[in-house]
C-alpha cells in the first residue's frame, strides 16, 4: 500500500515538474508590417470587392486580408507542435486606420475546438498617429501557466481538454472544457479554475446545446467582461 501511495506522490510531482518545464510558444510580430503597409495596393489588384467589403487570402504569405470600411485587418494563422506533441493554432491580428497606421496586434492561439481566445503575449494599440498608448502583457495577468492546467486537467482524468482563460466576475480563471461524442448529442464538461490557487470554482456536465448561455460564467459575458477590461485600460 506504502508502495502504491510513494508511486502516486512520484507521478503527480513529475506531471507537476514537465508543467513547469514546458512552455508554450508565443509567436513574435511582424515589424514589417507594423512600420508599412502595401496591402491595400496588393489587394486593389488581386481581391476585387463588392461596395464596401473585401475579403482575399494571399497564398504567398500565408495571410488573410479583409478590408471593411476602410478599415485592413490582416491575419498570420499557422501551426506549431510542442515538445509533448500537441498541437496549437496561432493566430496573429494586426488592424490598420484608413490612413495605414497600424491600430492594434493581437495575439491568440487555439486547441482544436476553440476559437482563438487563448490571448497570448503583449498585444499593443496605437493612435492615428502612429504612437503606442497601450500595451497588455496577457502573460502578467496570470500567475499560472497553460501546462499547469493541463497538468490539472490530467489530475481530474479529463481526456483533450480545451484550455482558455479571461476575466469573469470572481477574477482571473481558466476554463477547462472536454467534449464526448455521444450517438445523438455530445456531452461536455466544463471545469472553472481559479488562477490563484487552481481551486475548482465549477464543474459541470452538460448535454445542453445552449448550456453556456446559461450558467455563471456564460462564454459571451466573460468575453465581454474581458474586452471590458481591455479596452477599459489604462493609458501609458
Amino acid at each position: 500500500m506504502k508502495k502504491i501511495f510513494f508511486a502516486l506522490i512520484v507521478a503527480l510531482f513529475s506531471l507537476n515538474v514537465n508543467a513547469q518545464r514546458q512552455k508554450l510558444y508565443i509567436p513574435k510580430m511582424d515589424k514589417k508590417l507594423i512600420k508599412s503597409d502595401k496591402v491595400r495596393d496588393w489587394m486593389s489588384k488581386n481581391c476585387p470587392g463588392k461596395y464596401f467589403y473585401s475579403e482575399c487570402y494571399d497564398t504567398i504569405n500565408k495571410r488573410q486580408y479583409v478590408l471593411k470600411d476602410s478599415i485592413l485587418t490582416i491575419t498570420e494563422s499557422f501551426t506549431k507542435k510542442s515538445e509533448d506533441s500537441h498541437v496549437f493554432h496561432y493566430k496573429l491580428t494586426y488592424q490598420y486606420y484608413p490612413n495605414n497606421q497600424l491600430k492594434f496586434v493581437t495575439i491568440t492561439m487555439n486547441t482544436p475546438g476553440m476559437y482563438g481566445n487563448l490571448f497570448l503575449g503583449n498585444w499593443y494599440y496605437y493612435r492615428e498617429n502612429g504612437k503606442v498608448f497601450q500595451k497588455i502583457n496577457n502573460e502578467n495577468i496570470y500567475k499560472h501557466k497553460y501546462f499547469d492546467l493541463i497538468a490539472k486537467a490530467k489530475e481530474m482524468g479529463i481526456e483533450n481538454p480545451v484550455i482558455s482563460r479571461y476575466m469573469s466576475k470572481k477574477g482571473v480563471v481558466w476554463r477547462i472544457t472536454s467534449i464526448t461524442k455521444g450517438n445523438s448529442i455530445n456531452i461536455e464538461r466544463t471545469v472553472i479554475v481559479n488562477d490563484k490557487n487552481l481551486a475548482i470554482l465549477f464543474d459541470k456536465i452538460s448535454t445542453d446545446k445552449n448550456y453556456n448561455e446559461k450558467y455563471e460564467y456564460s462564454g459571451d459575458e466573460t468575453y465581454h467582461q474581458q474586452y471590458d477590461y481591455f479596452y477599459g485600460r489604462k493609458k501609458l
